[in-house]
């Protein structure tokens, strides 16, 4: 979606990929988690960082009439979860889970189905003032504390020069962005920094004048939002960029504790990089072979970047990278005994480094899976 920047203007000096470091490469233990009685399915749809994850069960031979979302404890304990008010059946999907499992419902098929699940209150709707205009409304991100994050469609749906980002708590509600800026947040964490994206206009790129979006760190303040750092903006990137002949923007994609984001970025040649971008003016980018399409989806505590390129007659293959280091597709890098695969598929990544995923096994049967790094 976003085109990539080399690496030769974007990252220079001090800010250059270093020589893969002499480190064991990453080893992970796989885990298909099993249904219990009276299901037959299990498919795991978020996870936590204390490797808590939300699942939904159900009958494959009556799917609407049985499907219930559990709260899978690490211990192996489970919580179902009732179906969320005014919803006929169990439709929509969790989209975050918190250690405190506290977690966030959205059903997009309906246009207010978004519900916060709490232990104590149970479900609570995150429903915008009725007095508000919008298209539509998404929420995307929940961090420790109970911050949601998400965005308003503007003009049109998932418009990215017309959206309006937003926060909300059970306790204040919501609280707006900048009803002048355009943006949209993706995912927070427990210091309140939030991955964003900010659009700007044609005429703020050059060369060549095209619309796009700039990567943002943003900060949730008590009273009101405010802009943090940008990954690329209209100060020294660009102006470098102008010099060699280049058009810079970026993408934010998730946050880690430490406040590291996984961002793409992208040059006037149109092809993409995945970047870790640490602190203000640090990105380290990994470009990828000219025939590869890739897909980020997150980023660990150890900044590691989980991926997914997809090589034509190769298709898809998840990877996993450490800045410094060579990427290691996950497939291979499964401990010794592991079953066997097809392919591998991921959701996204916890603090730990713990994926969520699934495989396709030998025989074709797809199966929801947990990858858990061991070293």
């Amino acid at each position: 979606m976003f085109a990539l920047i080399r690496r030769t203007f974007l990252v220079t000096g001090a800010l250059t990929l270093g020589a893969a470091c002499a480190t064991a490469a990453p080893i992970y233990r796989m885990t298909i988690p099993e249904p219990v009685a009276p299901y037959d399915h299990i498919s795991v749809g978020v996870l936590n960082n204390r490797g808590d994850t939300a699942a939904r069960m159900y009958l494959e031979v009556d799917y609407q009439n049985t499907v219930r979302t559990f709260i899978r404890a690490s211990d192996g304990q489970l919580q179902v979860l009732p179906i969320p008010p005014a919803l006929g059946w169990d439709s929509g999907y969790l989209v975050a889970i918190n250690d405190a499992k506290q977690a966030i419902y959205s059903d997009e098929t309906k246009p207010t189905a978004r519900y916060f699940w709490d232990p104590i209150r149970g479900w609570v709707q995150i429903l915008p003032p009725v007095e508000w205009s919008y298209v539509g409304y998404h929420v995307t991100g929940l961090n420790q504390k109970g911050d949601v994050v998400g965005y308003f469609d503007g003009l049109a749906p998932h418009d990215v020069q017309s959206t309006t980002a937003f926060s909300w708590t059970i306790i204040g509600g919501f609280r707006l962005f900048k009803p002048d800026e355009t943006a949209y947040f993706v995912a927070v964490n427990s210091k309140r920094q939030v991955a964003s994206n900010l659009a700007f206009l044609a005429f703020d790129h050059r060369p060549p004048a095209v619309a796009g979006n700039s990567a943002v760190r943003s900060q949730l303040g008590h009273d009101v939002l405010w802009v943090g750092d940008r990954a690329v903006n209209s100060g020294r990137e660009l102006r470098l960029a102008d010099k060699l002949g280049y058009s810079i923007q970026s993408a934010a994609y998730d946050i880690n504790e430490a406040g590291a984001m996984a961002v793409t970025a992208s040059g006037a040649d149109l092809r993409s990089a995945m970047c870790v971008w640490r602190r203000k003016e640090e990105l380290r980018c990994l470009d990828l072979p000219d025939n590869a399409s890739q897909s980020l989806y997150g980023i660990g505590g150890a900044d590691e970047l989980l991926y997914v390129t997809n090589n034509g007659s190769i298709g898809e293959e998840a990877h996993i990278w450490r800045v410094g280091e060579e990427p290691v597709a996950l497939k291979d890098a499964l401990e010794p005994g592991s079953p066997a695969i097809g392919s591998v598929s991921v959701g996204d990544i916890n603090e730990s480094g713990v994926i969520r995923g699934g495989v396709t096994l030998v025989d074709g049967t797809r199966r929801s899976a947990i990858f858990t790094p061991l070293n």
